[in-house]
């Protein structure tokens, strides 16, 4: 996955790592794709994997993504999967996209 792969970058860039992440911030920012006034980043950085789910997906593809999510978690395979749900223009609207609560589809589809 590629959460693995930026999770090794991250482990062995001899501490560019942050550095780079703030330069991307600070690009996003300088063009206009962000309004935000920087990041915060823990050390060391620990990489979570995200699923971005179109608002629009029907129900039968959120219960299909929460049946591979749950089985990831079941093998151990990112386990700390999360799915956040987006707009047309790919921001995340909900507030659990915006680090509020969980994520938006849970592990178990059975769980309402």
């Amino acid at each position: 996955m590629y959460a693995d792969l930026f999770q090794r970058w991250a482990d062995h860039a001899d501490g560019k790592s942050h550095e780079v992440l703030h330069g991307m911030a600070a690009q996003r920012k300088r063009i206009g794709l962000s309004s935000g006034t920087g990041i915060q980043l823990a050390a060391p950085i620990k990489v979570r994997p995200v699923v971005a789910l179109d608002r629009r997906a029907k129900s039968s593809a959120k219960e299909k993504l929460a049946e591979v999510r749950a089985h990831l978690a079941a093998t151990g395979l990112a386990a700390d999967l999360d799915v956040r749900q987006v707009n047309l223009g790919g921001i995340c609207e909900s507030r659990p996209a915006c680090g509020k609560a969980g994520p938006v589809i849970k592990a178990d589809p059975k769980i309402p």
